[in-house]
Order: C-alpha cells, then structure tokens, then sequence
C-alpha cells in the first residue's frame, strides 16, 4: 500500500504549480477543497521553479510545470517562452554534477541546474532527521522531479535512500544508462499518465531516449483508433488530457 501523501499529491502538485511566492501557495494551497490525508502541510520555501512543503511525515517538494501562459492574457510570458525553448532542446547530453553515467535532455538539464543552489537549501534542512522526502510535478515539473532523483542519488546517496518520485505526464528525461542510476538511487518511483497524453511519449526512443525508470499507473482504457482523422482526434484528446486539472481529476477517481 502506497503512503498517504501519494493520495495528497495531485492535489498539492496542482495547487503549487504555478506559485512563485508564499503569499500565492498559501492561497492556492487554501482552496483545495477535499481533506489532505497526510496533512496539515506547511510551507517551508517558494521559488519559481518549486515549492517545497512538510508535512508530520514527509518533506513534499513540488516542481512547476511550463510557465503560465501569458503575463496578461493575450502575449506569451519571457517565462513560457524560455520554458518551451527548453522543452523543445532534445539533444541528449553529459552532465556529470546531476549524475556521472549516461545523458540527459539538454533543456530540462538547463533549467534544472538553475534550481540546484535553492533544492540544495531545502534539503540540508532534513538532511539529519530520517524524514521520508516526496518530488513531484507535472509535465515539466515531473522531468525536473526526476533530475533531482539522480541529483541524490549521486550527491546525497543516504537522503536518496529516504526519497519518492511520483510524477504526471512527465516526459521522458534521458537515456537508459542515466534511467538504470535512477532505478538504483531511488526508494521508490512512479508515472501516472493518461492513456493518450503524448506527452509522456516524447521525446522519442529514435533520438536516443528510454522510458522513464519506476512504475506506471495508466488511468483509464486506452482507445487508438485506425485512421488519419482518428489519430489527429486522439492527439488533440491527448494533449486536452494532458492538462494538470485532468490528471487531478483523474487520480482522485482513483484515490
């Protein structure tokens, strides 16, 4: 049986996913309307890349996903469109600071490495304590789950051993040597995706990439169907499922 904070992270992972500040993720976090079952959560540390929460239990630290949209509703923000420029820098590269064997996606690497000085701040707060860590995210949110993984796993090996990786149409973060370290360094790890989300298959294996290391919860039946007006019909479901309030909606079905 899976912790309780597993029920609590869509939930968390949703209401944190774009907040850059404590006023706004204690705001967010104020309209979750179902009861948390690990809770109460408090807030220890909000950036623009995360938000780092504690609970009696566990250390939950929540990344953002891509940017929101626009600053103002009609024109894409200097965060968006960084984002999406590294979404779409697929080449597969070293990176030896997260971990010393295999490549990573050259984007995610990017803004990753960004946000290494304010992860490191947060874990050195429960680095001595024995308290169980959780990295969660969305799309985006959940590569950068993923390379904090094998962040720990080479550089805070015993802290690694405590740590939980759940993630939501995370796309796939690297070759298979870098998805074997994660496998190794990790306590426990886990995808949810939904049956036609694209995300979670790109970028593809043609360009060097594996699936992603851990478990795979599929939620709900998948239903390709043949044909040019089927697929570009279960590609735009797949990416209207791939929104962060579908896979919330769809993980407390299953709750």
């Amino acid at each position: 049986m899976l912790p309780c904070e597993v029920q609590d992270l869509p939930a968390l992972a949703s209401a944190c996913s774009h907040a850059c500040s404590m006023e706004q993720a204690n705001e967010q976090l104020a309209r979750i309307e179902r009861p948390l079952a690990a809770g109460p959560y408090r807030l220890q540390h909000v950036n623009h890349r995360f938000v780092c929460l504690r609970s009696p239990s566990a250390v939950v630290i929540c990344f953002h996903g891509s940017e929101a949209a626009t600053d103002n509703g009609r024109q894409p923000s200097e965060g968006t469109l960084l984002d999406w420029r590294n979404n779409i820098d697929v080449a597969l590269v070293a990176a030896p600071d997260i971990t010393r064997h295999g490549r990573l996606h050259r984007g995610f690497t990017r803004i990753f490495q960004e946000a290494v000085p304010g992860i490191n701040r947060v874990l050195a707060m429960s680095e001595g304590d024995g308290t169980a860590i959780w990295l969660t995210g969305h799309s985006l949110g959940g590569a950068l789950a993923q390379l904090c993984g094998l962040h720990l796993a080479q550089n805070h090996p015993a802290m690694a051993k405590r740590t939980s990786i759940y993630t939501m149409g995370s796309p796939r973060v690297g070759d298979s040597v870098s998805a074997m370290n994660l496998a190794a360094g990790i306590a426990f790890i886990m995808h949810a995706r939904m049956p036609l989300d694209p995300i979670t298959n790109s970028p593809p294996v043609v360009l060097g990439y594996a699936e992603n290391a851990g478990e795979r919860q599929t939620l709900g039946t998948p239903s390709r169907r043949q044909g040019l007006l089927s697929s570009l019909m279960d590609t735009a479901r797949g990416l209207w499922e791939h929104r962060i309030c579908a896979y919330q909606r769809a993980l407390e079905r299953v709750a």
